[in-house]
């Protein structure tokens, strides 16, 4: 009978809760008895495989994160899923247990299969049967409502029919585990179907993935309809198509832009790879009124042209870029309109918010909201989800109406995500179009209103350092107890539960959700740190929130830890 390796399985949960900032909980669930696991933090997991687990049992863990305890007779459902931490695979290798279905014959053909698949697996598990693949995200995808939860399930089912395609191309068939509640064997266990077999990590040196976008670029489409353009015309791909003549000679000889787009010259484009270029041409075209099969021909003949894949079973490639491309034409039919319906009162929120999210992708940035803080100086804010995450960007709004530029760097350095609007830099009527367009479309707040939760927030912090005085500890030293904050380059580090803590017992209520935003408003940033845990003894890992020290009230921190010593030898 093989053994429990917690050591492995530790290492396994280690990789696959990389990031992630203990705000919900984790499953491992039991087969016998179909018992479920709850844990909230890394170390309670890490006990959990060290105390609990057993070899006459099947264990699993899930491929997702819950918002709650759910009991031990519960597994988190679907619709209640609070993040994902990557996407799977389970391939069967042939087996008595595996019957009625075509699989590979040994190992080496399983890893052939994987091999295959458009993007490298993180880490690859033998289950004692088969292969379990693991697509691991860089830090879980937290799903916020309902409609990322959706969207989170269509990229799980798309990234699914793309293996399975795989799988059928080479005579081989795939099960389905692409649900938001999948769970999955978890090393170091034992497999105990048919004969105990040890469940143990293969591979785990892959790279770790950015969803959406690095799994919507690799999607195999094998049979999807045929799109209708922003234009309503229905639009078909043929490798051969090529762009009006008449036309397409009319810009070669009147647009430098365009020539130099066509022969991949310019000097000027962020994006020099063929979607870049698909971009500017199919701007241009737009503006010289060419209709939408037009344009398509001629991104195909671009793409042959350069010896770049054609895209052929990609028709919602090529809507988006029509999309994208169209996005102005229709934004300025919109903004009347628009802005008419929102002075008086006639909008639905839902309709704002779908305005909000289109201007977003003619911008290249999956913008969700746009706040607009009223008073002395207001400020935009913008709200913007990467990976997985809503980050929200202040900007000056006297600034962001005068200077594409100002907009485009500050969202670039708070998120990394580099705003690019259809390939060129917008007139100054059009941006102060952009700019009027973010303002109609923004959620109106009081900057009263706004500053509560700011001001509850950084009082918080600096009370709680008032009565935890931070220690100065060297870079290269390390920390013995997490909750004790400490200085270092120039930033406060700051346990996220214990200040959480600290807030409650003043009767300050936020939601951690609400403390992230907050602390990445006041340039906090989190990092992983190693210390010994002082009950067992074993090296382990927390994750931390530094604040610059500039950005918490001054506080003579060496008279305050003498004033707590007095009080703590006056109570003893």
């Amino acid at each position: 009978m093989p053994e429990i390796d917690s050591a492995e399985a530790g290492r396994f949960l280690k990789l696959l809760l990389e990031d992630w900032h203990e705000e919900n909980w984790v499953l491992l669930w039991q087969l016998q008895g179909k018992r479920s696991l709850w844990s909230p933090d890394l170390q309670s997991l890490l006990h959990t495989t060290d105390t609990t687990l057993k070899p006459n049992a099947d264990y699993f863990v899930g491929v997702s994160l819950s918002p709650e305890n759910f009991g031990p007779d519960q597994r988190c459902p679907a619709d209640k899923v609070a993040g994902l931490l990557g996407f799977v695979a389970d391939v069967d290798i042939e087996h008595p247990v595996h019957k009625g279905k075509r699989l590979p014959a040994a190992q080496s053909d399983a890893l052939a299969l994987l091999g295959a698949v458009p993007l490298q697996p993180t880490a690859i598990v033998h289950s004692g049967h088969g292969l379990q693949a693991w697509w691991c995200f860089r830090e879980p995808w937290i799903l916020e409502d309902d409609e990322e939860r959706t969207q989170a399930q269509k990229l799980s089912a798309d990234w699914g029919a793309t293996l399975q395609e795989v799988a059928r191309r080479q005579g081989y068939s795939l099960d389905s585990v692409f649900d938001l509640a999948r769970v999955m064997r978890l090393p170091g266990t034992v497999n105990n179907k048919n004969e105990p077999l040890p469940v143990s990590i293969l591979q785990a040196e892959g790279p770790r993935y950015n969803p959406p976008h690095d799994f919507e670029d690799e999607l195999l489409a094998t049979a999807q309809p045929v799109h209708t353009s922003t234009t309503t015309c229905e639009f078909t791909l043929s490798a051969s198509a090529e762009p009006p003549a008449n036309k397409f000679s009319a810009l070669l000889i009147n647009s430098t832009k365009f020539k130099d787009s066509w022969e991949h010259a310019r000097e000027d484009l962020r994006d020099t790879s063929p979607s870049g270029y698909d971009l500017s041409l199919a701007a241009t075209a737009v503006l010289a009124e060419w209709k939408a099969q037009e344009i398509i021909n001629l991104l195909i003949a671009h793409r042959r042209k350069h010896s770049a894949d054609l895209k052929l079973n990609r028709p919602d490639y090529y809507q988006k870029t029509l999309d994208i491309a169209f996005a102005p034409l229709k934004r300025q039919g919109m903004a009347s309109k628009l802005h008419q319906e929102n002075s008086t009162g006639t909008m639905t929120d839902d309709a704002r918010l779908q305005a909000i999210k289109n201007i977003g992708r003619e911008l290249n940035i999956n913008l969700v909201e746009i706040e607009h803080v009223e008073g002395e100086q207001p400020l935009f804010r913008f709200h913007i989800v990467k990976l997985g995450r809503t980050l929200k960007v202040e900007l000056t709004a006297s600034r962001v109406k005068r200077s594409q530029a100002y907009v485009q760097d500050q969202i670039f350095g708070h998120t990394g995500e580099d705003v690019e609007t259809i390939g060129k830099k917008l007139s100054s009527n059009e941006w102060r179009d952009m700019a009027q367009f973010f303002y109609t479309m923004a959620r109106k707040i009081a900057a009263e209103e706004d500053s509560t939760a700011d001001g509850a927030v950084v009082s918080v912090i600096s009370d709680f350092l008032r009565w935890n005085p931070p220690q100065d500890i060297p870079k290269g030293q390390g920390i013995s107890d997490p909750e004790q904050p400490f200085k270092r380059d120039g930033r406060i580090w700051i346990s996220a539960p214990a200040l959480r803590q600290h807030a409650v017992i003043h009767g300050i209520h936020l939601s951690a959700r609400v403390w992230i935003q907050r602390m990445q408003l006041l340039g906090a940033e989190s990092q992983r740190f190693a210390y010994e845990a002082e009950d067992t003894g074993r090296r382990t890992t927390t994750s931390l929130w530094g604040v610059p020290e500039d950005n918490v009230q001054h506080t003579n921190f060496a008279q305050v830890k003498k004033l707590v010593d007095e009080i703590e030898d006056n109570e003893l």
